[in-house]
């Protein structure tokens, strides 16, 4: 068991390496991810006390206009013409909430937030520093106000690949231990969701599928 465990923890994160390495090579034709221009932050949605489930269906729509949001600042107001396709940011998103570590319920959650993966093209970068600010804690605070995050913060992802593989890891504990126990799961949320970049996912050869695992 586990043995079968570790199995299903490295297909998660290999997955999300995958997106990473098919929506970068669209991007700019890289042919391995360039973790210069992948940030980790934490977004924490406004206090509720909402159920969890009603959060669920929510939480998607939340993600799109904070993607949306950073599209305009780093693409321009234009970001959805399809010659700005390339250019603009992808967000993996993954859901999460107070003492999900210890195994504390779901079913009343009254502080959920988001962890989440910030891919930005090279050509962005100075853009994506003019919109942000360092706070207290040394992070990269989302200067614009966003309706559904009371805050939004970015960090430099450490150790190259092999520290995005600990933080996506880590962003799928509440998952596994809402599953044991039988509980909602929450999707994880991918922008843009335009379908231009989809071929390069697919056209992944299987000799390159588990390059990251």
């Amino acid at each position: 068991m586990h043995n079968n465990n570790e199995n299903v923890r490295n297909a998660e994160v290999t997955h999300v390496l995958n997106l990473i390495n098919a929506y970068q090579g669209y991007q700019y034709s890289a042919t391995s991810i360039d973790t210069t221009c992948i940030y980790e932050f934490t977004g924490h949605l406004q206090p509720t006390s909402w159920n969890s489930t009603n959060i669920q269906f929510s939480i998607g729509k939340k993600n799109n206009h904070l993607h949306h949001q950073i599209c305009r600042s780093l693409v321009g107001n234009n970001y959805k013409k399809l010659f700005k396709h390339r250019v603009q940011p992808m967000m993996i998103c993954f859901y999460d909430q107070e003492g999900s570590r210890y195994g504390v319920s779901s079913k009343q959650c009254e502080f959920p937030h988001i962890h989440g993966l910030l891919i930005i093209h090279p050509s962005t970068k100075e853009n994506f520093m003019k919109i942000v600010e360092v706070d207290n804690n040394n992070r990269l605070r989302l200067k614009t106000k966003n309706s559904n995050f009371r805050q939004v913060t970015f960090g430099p992802v450490y150790g190259d690949i092999e520290g995005i593989k600990k933080f996506i890891d880590y962003c799928y504990k509440s998952n596994r231990i809402k599953a044991r126990r039988g509980e909602n799961i929450f999707t994880d949320g991918v922008y843009p969701e335009n379908a231009s970049w989809d071929k390069y996912f697919d056209n992944i050869p299987n000799a390159e599928l588990y390059k990251y695992h």
